[in-house]
């Protein structure tokens, strides 16, 4: 999993790995202002201090490059202040201070949104196994079917498939529906701390009460 971060006019492209988000060596060195080979500055610098890292804060594993799959060297959120640290560029202190900031808030980020989809799982799982009809409405759904060509298929009237259809959006349910901001349903339910404020139908087809989960 990978995204895209901009320091001043550098490209940071973010590797999500092993719970950590890592950054190439070859676009730290051009982050932090070396000149000329920006991968064989950063090899150099490393090289220099290898034994101030832990693996914690570098690996080295292969990546896609514009030359096909290379052995490329990441740092860590850490790693990459420790480089800012040793480097003696312009550019150092500025990048120092950013990269734990920047870096950090978004492997909090994804830890609270990896929560969030786990949530999501397990909630729209017991929605569908508390409702029968809802699990039947869903499959159709995500085979492609209309209201009315399900109401046949269950032998239920038109009106009873829309209304349950309707709450089954309500609550997140339906698969065609269930992919709203950044993918997750029940974010607007669910603060950092886990405490549930989703509609009362869904909460009552959940089992749960206001409080923590």
């Amino acid at each position: 999993m990978t995204r895209t971060l901009l320091f001043q006019q550098t490209a940071l492209e973010v590797i999500r790995m092993e719970g950590q988000n890592w950054l190439r060596g070859p676009q730290l060195g051009a982050a932090l202002g070396f000149s000329g080979d920006h991968q064989k500055a950063i090899r150099t610098l490393y090289k220099r201090n290898a034994p101030e890292f832990t693996p914690e804060m570098t690996t080295a594993l292969e990546l896609p490059s514009k030359g096909g799959m290379q052995l490329t060297r990441i740092f860590s959120a850490r790693g990459a202040a420790l480089l800012a640290m040793l480097a003696k560029t312009d550019k150092a202190a500025d990048f120092r201070a950013w990269v734990l900031d920047v870096l950090e808030n978004q492997q909090e980020q994804s830890e609270e949104m990896e929560v969030l989809r786990r949530f999501n799982v397990l909630l729209r799982t017991h929605l569908l196994a508390a409702n029968p009809i809802w699990n039947q409405i869903e499959r159709y759904v995500e085979a492609g079917y209309r209201i009315e060509a399900i109401a046949r298929f269950t032998r239920r009237s038109v009106a009873l498939i829309s209304r349950h259809h309707e709450e089954m959006k309500r609550c997140g349910v339906v698969a065609s529906l269930m992919r709203g901001e950044n993918g997750l349903i029940g974010a607007k339910w669910v603060d950092h701390t886990g405490h549930v404020e989703m509609p009362e139908r869904c909460k009552a087809a959940f089992g749960v009460e206001d409080g923590n989960v």
